[in-house]
């Protein structure tokens, strides 16, 4: 998000703030929000060097990134999405929400915050869509004091998500994380969706769970996660949850590992599939962890697949 400075005089002192995290735009008749969960700072350690490519040299890692104008890939941001049509709100993912740990200037845990800026109270919000249950995407439907944050809202989860992940002994050993970083991830998701059972519907991939919304099987970071395919008229857009990590990396270098993957060839093979259906379709994508407000599309040039963010239009009487 941009910053703003207050002047710096003689003996002031510079103060950093950000503006409301949201974004409006259109898709078809629908209003599609963007929703800022802020910078969450570095992520926890990996087995490999840098998470977003654990397998490769750090070197060759960064000097890629360098050449392609962009960080080193410590941390992360991430983006949510709401839907307003003619029915009640629907929230695509929640973000850290309970489990965000506020690091310096960093605010992580802002979704719900910045839904009700955007004019939709947490209370008005009827459908939560959580497409896997690590902290970052589960943790929002959670207030940090207890109780649920979304009270009056009905919840939707691919199926072979629960079966996992709520196992007796789910098997996270794939993933290139630290112990610690594995025994964070259950805690989280088996704290959460205990939660939100009694009003949780379990889907298969391809069904619509609302009208125009669809479950997409995106195996590989997970093995059940599912993106969402939201349709209006003639437009589409595909929120892909986190098959894709960063904009250089996972569309550039998608055969690079992902050190939270716990299926590494599922999800280059998710990765590849995606990269040439988007850049056929040409459809509107949002990658919740690029860079805010995380929507572009995925063109191809001279063999090789890019990232193009979209162009920031204003809403209508902002």
């Amino acid at each position: 998000m941009p910053s703003t400075a207050a002047p710096a005089g003689p003996g002031a002192t510079t103060t950093l703030t950000n503006p409301t995290g949201f974004y409006n735009f259109p898709l078809g008749t629908l209003r599609l929000i963007a929703l800022s969960e802020g910078y969450c700072g570095t992520l926890p350690a990996s087995a490999g060097p840098l998470p977003i490519a654990a397998d490769q040299d750090p070197a060759e890692v960064i000097a890629l990134l360098a050449a392609n104008g962009a960080g080193h890939g410590g941390g992360i941001t991430l983006t949510a999405l709401a839907v307003v049509g003619a029915r009640g709100p629907i929230l695509i993912d929640t973000g850290f929400g309970a489990y965000a740990t506020p690091d310096g200037e960093n605010r992580p845990g802002m979704v719900a915050h910045n839904l009700a800026a955007a004019g939709v109270p947490p209370e008005d919000v009827e459908l939560v869509v959580i497409s896997h249950p690590h902290g970052d995407h589960i943790g929002g439907v959670l207030r940090p004091e207890g109780g649920l944050r979304f009270p009056n809202a009905r919840y939707v989860l691919p199926r072979r998500e629960w079966d996992f992940w709520m196992a007796p002994e789910p098997d996270l050993s794939t993933a290139m994380i630290t112990d610690g970083f594995r025994q964070g991830m259950l805690y989280q998701a088996r704290t959460a969706l205990p939660q939100i059972e009694h009003s949780l519907e379990l889907v298969e991939p391809g069904e619509e769970f609302a009208p125009g919304l669809r479950f997409v099987a995106l195996p590989g970071h997970t093995h059940g996660m599912c993106g969402v395919e939201i349709a209006s008229g003639e437009e589409r857009l595909l929120y892909v949850a986190d098959a894709f990590m960063h904009p250089v990396i996972s569309v550039g270098r998608p055969g690079w590992r992902i050190a939270m993957d716990l299926d590494h060839p599922a999800a280059v093979r998710t990765r590849r599939d995606l990269l040439e259906r988007l850049s056929r379709s040409g459809e509107l994508v949002l990658a919740p962890h690029f860079a805010w407000p995380a929507l572009g599309r995925i063109v191809e040039r001279g063999g090789e697949h890019e990232w193009v963010a979209a162009e920031w239009r204003w809403w209508p009487g902002e």
